[in-house]
């Protein structure tokens, strides 16, 4: 386990959620849904799965794409600790030795956290039972109150999509509740937030990727706008407050994002395009989530139970 060195300046902790892709080099991911198929699955039995795959290395390296580039950008420059909210670990620092894995807590994913606990419950509450799971049982984990505590004198930056805040909001709460955070060592951004943490977030918008000091895709939005606002906020000994105004004016000084009308496809059109994806991924599982997130990506929409009927459809004209 790394250790935790307390030091009594004020320091940036910076936390985000972890990523879908992987490092090659550290072998295929374990996909969640394998391990669920098992009876009797738990997060206990899935810890176990991950410390038998053999390939390991430092988070900071298994993990990869555009978000996690920004991320590591921030670790070097801004922020003397990088912490991961991972579905597959719980929270962990990004030196922390982990296994390549495939889990989410977004939905509409095969490897979902809420398609593979079987609980009778909604996705918000599995994804949290699954979270509290990871964080007792994975000696490399804590909770995000016990890391409050223990740098209580420091600023924590948490850039993450709502999924992930919903999975550790209740503590957050608790932490501000007990006077561990305040306005003025936390800062949250994300594109949706709960109206009691309003005060200690900046909600992002789409258009701010418009500017020039921003860029990038929706994926790493959010880490994006916190390496901008710590990097303005560096000259102001990382006031939460300054952090705050410089996003507004960054917000106001974004254009409007023109959204060309999306075409209502045909199912016919639909499995058009499906089948050239099927060409164009050759190498890629035949899962119907990815080949959605691909269409998505495209700029073609589709509700996703009308596409997973599709794709099947698809699927057997491939086959055969």
């Amino acid at each position: 386990m790394v250790p935790f060195i307390v030091d009594s300046k004020r320091t940036v902790h910076f936390i985000t959620s972890c990523t879908q892709s992987k490092a090659v080099k550290y072998g295929n991911a374990l996909p969640l849904s394998e391990c669920s198929e098992h009876p009797e699955f738990s997060p206990a039995k899935w810890l176990s799965a991950l410390s038998q795959r053999a390939e390991k290395g430092p988070a900071l390296e298994v993990y990869t794409g555009d978000h996690w580039s920004v991320s590591k950008d921030i670790l070097e420059n801004y922020a003397a600790e990088l912490w991961v909210l991972s579905a597959g670990y719980g929270l962990i620092n990004a030196r922390n030795e982990i296994a390549s894995y495939d889990a989410t807590f977004s939905t509409g994913n095969r490897n979902s956290v809420c398609n593979n606990l079987g609980l009778d419950s909604l996705p918000q509450e599995q994804n949290r039972i699954w979270w509290n799971g990871l964080t007792e049982l994975n000696d490399n984990s804590l909770s995000l109150t016990e890391l409050f505590r223990r740098f209580q004198n420091d600023i924590f930056i948490i850039a993450a999509a709502p999924t992930y805040i919903n999975v550790v909001k209740q503590d957050i709460k608790k932490s501000i509740s007990s006077r561990l955070l305040s306005k003025d060592n936390l800062l949250m951004i994300t594109s949706l937030i709960d109206k009691d943490l309003q005060d200690f977030s900046v909600v992002t918008r789409e258009k701010v990727r418009t500017h020039k000091a921003i860029g990038g895709s929706m994926v790493s939005l959010h880490t994006r706008v916190a390496r901008h606002l710590l990097k303005s906020g560096k000259k102001s000994n990382y006031s939460i407050a300054n952090m705050k105004e410089e996003y507004q004016a960054l917000e106001k000084q974004s254009s409007d994002i023109e959204k060309k009308p999306i075409k209502k496809l045909s199912d016919d059109e639909v499995l058009k395009i499906i089948e050239d994806l099927l060409v164009e991924l050759p190498d890629v599982k035949l899962a119907a989530s990815v080949v959605l997130r691909r269409f998505r990506e495209k700029g073609y929409s589709c509700e996703q139970k009308r596409f997973s009927r599709l794709f099947k459809t698809a699927i057997r004209f491939v086959v055969e």
